[in-house]
């Protein structure tokens, strides 16, 4: 059967003390029908809020208003040939096809197998017909007629018609072509605190303010500025005057001679002095450094992960699930108190990422989960010692029963963080790195799986004379200490560094940190890096969506997916005008939530349903069907055709050589 216009029927059961409504029908009338185009998200006791007709007039409204109550959805069909075709004249619609047949009292029923009671359907001009019971084939059969014919007229229904919600393709094209070839900047303000060593003299205020000139100047050589999701040419530098911290003490004698002065800002800055005027470009030269490498692009880690590899899922969810593995409960059982955790120490960092990803926090305990790989005793260390170069094998997917979230099937991303408590046979356990040395955190990172970090049990505790394994809780101190290691990795897996420290060339530079274990700027770069990715994977889905539905005209789009792109849409323009006005966490929101949209549509089960049934899908499953068939068939043709053409050469000569005669 192709696929055709759907048909909706809505059973409304009147009020029985509404005269208005009784009027529109004859005696045995208590039921109304309405017939609208493709209702969103047809299922079975559905909410009548997510019911639109086409004029978008929301249907309980509509009912209200004409006094119907108790709305249930009957039924969904697709018009069949004989549906639409104007001298049948009718709709059939098998009871057992029904979503809701109840609808009927017992005496209506024997009614309708006499006669047809006469019903509302509502069109969207408001066409009435009757319905009416037909048997065949010893099933019961609703059939709507008398009028269905000026139903199917008013509505325009024609055999194998398809119903496609308009999808704005322009638009998309439009959003597709503007995110690929015009680079998302975003405006930064950087200010810049001048100390003034002398402030008394009248030359203070023009040398912050050439200060900022030359800072704004040197940052459009450093290439970080070019690149998508910064700054651009978007940015501004601005210069304050502050001298009171440099005005009390030694600094006295310093004010005093600006040889003096300048050999004391090398002294800073790390080098030798070198002249009051290449002070000043040192100073520019490395303040414009900082701006660019540090404020605009943020510190990356190096071999951090960007785009598809992003902690952030598609839907801009991100689940944190934490793990407490204990090896082998024989020996000890640790347990923690992960809501006081959760409190104190996660949630001024989620508060902090609230606006790039919905993020969601889990917890568990388990026993019984060995590691993948063997470690090997180090006398000089003391200690068991695991290689990273071994690392792969650490995790042991066999026993760590950790996807056990109910986002693991859903296109959110999850994030596992471990924290491992080795069995008495290799404790103390230590991670050594690839120099040589031992790991500091004893802690590892699997870039977009998450992060381990082994906790080796105190040495005081001795177990051996106990028949049953020692139970103990994780300090707070221990707790601390472990999640101090796991914010670390948190940010190295959103691809900055794990420490507040910047090498550049003038050396290195110390970066305040937060106690949400992300500063702002680093959250303004994150802010600018995933709205940008969102906004590129929200024009490439909807423009692949374009693509598939232009190239399947017989495809239906239903008007659910058409809301979903037109939000997606809307969602994209109000990203990129809070980008253009610098508000960025609000761009960042609207991004994420234009590619969730995307997601969506083009995921929605009635495009994938068509997407991969394919012609070349069902060649690749009936070919080896039919094809053994089809060649013996071919072949016996061929021996036929053979077969012919050599009883006609041989009728041919006998006809030649002439028939004998009889005596």
């Amino acid at each position: 059967m192709s696929q055709q216009q759907p048909t909706t029927l809505v059973h409304l059961e009147t009020p029985h003390d509404d005269q208005s409504v009784k009027d529109m029908m004859k005696k045995d009338s208590r039921n109304l029908y309405l017939l609208s185009e493709a209702i969103k998200g047809v299922e079975s006791d559905q909410s009548v809020d997510n019911v639109m007709i086409k004029d978008s007039i929301n249907l309980n409204d509509f009912i209200t208003g004409i006094g119907g109550s108790n709305v249930v959805l009957m039924l969904e069909k697709r018009l069949t040939k004989t549906d639409v075709t104007m001298s049948q004249g009718r709709l059939l619609t098998p009871k057992v096809q029904m979503k809701n047949d109840g609808f009927l009292t017992e005496d209506e029923e024997s009614k309708l197998q006499k006669k047809a009671i006469e019903v509302c359907v509502f069109d969207l001009k408001r066409r009435k017909s009757t319905m009416g019971i037909w048997w065949m084939h010893k099933r019961e059969t609703y059939m709507f007629k008398m009028g269905w014919n000026q139903v199917v007229d008013a509505n325009v229904m024609k055999e194998n018609m398809i119903y496609r919600s308009p999808l704005p393709f322009t638009e998309i094209d439009a959003l597709s072509h503007d995110i690929e070839t015009n680079r998302l900047s975003f405006p930064c303000k950087f200010h810049l605190v001048y100390v003034d060593l002398d402030h008394s003299r009248s030359e203070s205020k023009a040398n912050f303010e050439k200060l900022g000139f030359m800072v704004s100047s040197y940052m459009s050589m450093f290439d970080g500025n070019c690149l998508p999701g910064t700054c651009g040419d978007k940015y501004t530098v601005s210069v304050s005057l502050d001298s009171g911290v440099l005005r009390h003490g030694d600094f006295e004698e310093i004010l005093k001679n600006d040889e003096v002065v300048d050999e004391y800002l090398g002294s800073v800055l790390g080098r030798g002095g070198v002249g009051s005027g290449m002070e000043f470009k040192v100073v520019a030269e490395r303040v414009a450094e900082m701006f660019v490498e540090v404020f605009v692009r943020g510190v990356k880690e190096e071999g951090s992960v960007e785009g598809e590899f992003m902690p952030v899922g598609a839907d801009g969810r991100m689940v944190l699930s934490f793990n407490l593995l204990n090896a082998d409960p024989r020996d000890w059982v640790y347990d923690w108190d992960f809501n006081e955790v959760d409190e104190k120490l996660l949630s001024p960092t989620l508060e902090a990422l609230s606006p790039i990803a919905n993020i969601s926090v889990e917890s568990q305990v388990l026993y019984h989960t060995p590691k993948s790989s063997y470690s090997y005793w180090d006398a000089e260390q003391e200690s068991y010692v695991f290689s990273t170069k071994n690392l792969p094998f650490f995790v042991n997917s066999n026993e760590w029963h950790l996807d056990t979230s109910i986002a693991a099937g859903g296109r959110s991303k999850i994030l596992q963080f471990v924290v491992y408590i080795p069995s008495a046979d290799e404790s103390p356990l230590r991670l050594q790195l690839p120099n040589g040395e031992i790991s500091m955190t004893n802690g590892f990172i699997s870039p977009t799986w998450g992060g381990v970090v082994v906790l080796n049990p105190n040495n005081s505790l001795d177990n051996e004379d106990s028949l049953h394994p020692l139970r103990r809780k994780l300090s707070p101190q221990e707790l601390n200490q472990v999640f101090e290691v796991f914010m670390g990795q948190l940010r190295q897996l959103f691809g900055l560094k794990s420490t507040g420290f910047y090498k550049s060339a003038f050396g290195t530079i110390t970066l305040l940190g937060s106690e949400r274990g992300f500063s702002q700027w680093e959250l303004d770069a994150l802010a600018r890096q995933h709205a940008r990715y969102n906004l590129h994977q929200c024009g490439t889905t909807l423009g692949s969506l374009s693509r598939l539905v232009q190239s399947l005209p017989r495809m239906i789009i239903k008007d659910e997916i058409g809301k979903q792109v037109k939000f997606s849409l809307e969602a994209a323009k109000l990203a990129k005008e809070n980008a253009s006005q610098g508000f960025y966490d609000a761009s960042v929101a609207a991004s994420r939530h234009a590619r969730s949209l995307a997601e969506d549509a083009f995921f929605h089960p009635s495009v994938m349903s068509v997407s991969y049934y394919s012609f070349e899908h069902m060649f690749a499953v009936y070919s080896p069907f039919f094809l053994p068939l089809s060649l013996h068939l071919i072949l016996a043709v061929v021996r036929e055709i053979k077969r012919y053409r050599q009883e006609s050469r041989k009728y041919a000569a006998w006809i030649g050589l002439g028939k004998p005669h009889s005596d």
